[in-house]
């Protein structure tokens, strides 16, 4: 065999082998294709498969190099091999490890989205899982869609309440056992007033504010037994009755 043949020979199989490690590597699904099974989720716990995988909102994540976390018996090795998406806000960890969000309030959920994107720079993004939140073929499902909305309507709420906040300052406060609460204003011509809200979503509220004048209406209330003009109101009583030493 000739030199030139051999040359020829070597080419061809080492471009043979390119192709084929080429052709492997497309079959390699990437994390923006990659769809786990629960099952399949389950197998990276660390035992079954030496990484460890866990779901947050149907987003799967290595957090094998947070093993100090998330080994086994560790703090949080409950959250390995599943999507435990509600237990993040209930601190449940025995009976909310799922992935169901049903009776969480718009800020709960909210907070779900912030531990997402907690995992999205932390830790490895590897696919998503089917489940609550996406289908078997990769499609969002509704429960993803309502869980968006949710932590959208919370940002607005929160928007809009530290604007309220910035519009009616909140009081100060203090409390002791011996003396009791008592909210108060500083500043020219304002004076504390019990303020009634409710925002999108939300449940109806109220909360010390600083209002400008003397004035009150059903949405700025005085406080009981505190006159309109008061600078400094008592808003609970003692808790402790202090000892009555006249007599010693």
């Amino acid at each position: 065999m000739t030199p030139d043949r051999i040359i020829t020979i070597t080419i061809c199989v080492m471009c043979l082998g390119a192709m084929i490690i080429l052709s492997r590597m497309n079959l390699e699904e990437s994390p923006e294709t990659k769809i786990f099974s629960k099952e399949d989720l389950r197998t990276y716990d660390g035992k079954q498969h030496p990484r460890l995988y866990l779901a947050i909102l149907g987003h799967v994540f290595d957090v094998t190099k947070g093993s100090r976390y998330y080994g086994e018996n560790k703090s949080y090795s409950f959250f390995v091999g599943r999507d435990a998406s509600r237990a993040f806000v209930t601190g449940d960890f025995k009976n909310n490890l799922t992935d169901h969000l049903s009776g969480l309030t718009n800020e709960q959920i909210a907070t779900i989205f912030e531990w997402k994107h907690f995992y999205m720079k932390e830790y490895t993004y590897k696919g998503r899982v089917a489940g609550a939140f996406f289908m078997r073929t990769g499609e969002v499902k509704p429960g993803m869609l309502r869980a968006e909305a949710a932590a959208k309507e919370a940002k607005t709420a929160e928007e809009m309440r530290k604007e309220e906040e910035a519009k009616f300052p909140s009081c100060h406060i203090r409390f002791s056992d011996a003396e009791g609460g008592f909210v108060s204003c500083d500043g020219e011509n304002k004076y504390p007033r019990k303020i009634f809200s409710q925002l999108p979503g939300g449940k109806p509220s109220s909360r010390c504010a600083c209002m400008e004048g003397v004035g009150w209406t059903d949405f700025r209330q005085v406080y009981s037994n505190c006159t309109p003009d008061a600078k400094v109101c008592q808003v609970s009583p003692p808790t402790r009755v202090q000892e009555d030493k006249s007599e010693l």
